[in-house]
Formats: structure tokens, C-alpha cells, sequence
């Protein structure tokens, strides 16, 4: 496997960026150091509260989780559902949006923020 060195822009503060590009895809050029692949995309969003609660736990951190690249399929033996996409069981928790949206620039990732 071969990558194409690019020089990586810096990463500009949130403020900076308009809110309505939010919900777009952000292209960004792939980071050679990155761990992750070059078509990775990462989501980045703000979980919900449950509905079965009216408590706020669990919803003042931002999530980036990586969307499937290879659907799911079912196992002939077990019947069980499984898949071959190691990025579905990576999650990441951030304090803040913009440390979400720094660390997807610093890697190179494409990412939606929802």
C-alpha cells in the first residue's frame, strides 16, 4: 500500500467556520500518520437523552464514531449478524465540538457533524 504525501493545512478554530457548513462532509487531505484509512469517514454528534428518562447523564460529550463501509451480513452457522469493519467498534468522546473537529482535521478524517 502506497500514500500520497500531502501537505497537511492547518487546523482553523470552529469560531471561524460558518454553522450552516455543520452538516456537510468535510473533505480533508489524508494524514500519512494517520492510524485510520484514507476513506474512513467519521460522524461526529451529541448523543440524545433516553426517552425512558427525563436525567441529562451521559449527553454533555460529543461522540465520533466512524460510519460502516461494508454492510453487515448474517453468519450460515449461528444465524448471528456480523461484519468485517473493525472502525464500527471505535468510538471517541470529546469535551467539546471543536476537539472533535480538531482531532478528525489532525488525522486526515472526512467527517460529518450532525
Amino acid at each position: 500500500m502506497s500514500y500520497v504525501w500531502k501537505e497537511i493545512e492547518p487546523a482553523q478554530p470552529l469560531s471561524e467556520t460558518s454553522r450552516t457548513d455543520l452538516g456537510r462532509r468535510a473533505p480533508r487531505a489524508h494524514n500519512p500518520d494517520s492510524v485510520f484509512p484514507p476513506d474512513a469517514v467519521a460522524r461526529i454528534f451529541r448523543p440524545s437523552r433516553s426517552v425512558m428518562t427525563s436525567g441529562k447523564a451521559r449527553t454533555k460529550h460529543w461522540i465520533l464514531r466512524f460510519e460502516r463501509q461494508t454492510p453487515p451480513f448474517i453468519e450460515p452457522l449461528m444465524g448471528w449478524t456480523g461484519g468485517d469493519d473493525p472502525l464500527t467498534q471505535v468510538e471517541l468522546r470529546f469535551p467539546t465540538l471543536e476537539s472533535a473537529v480538531a482531532y478528525a482535521r489532525r488525522q486526515g478524517l472526512t467527517y460529518v457533524v450532525n
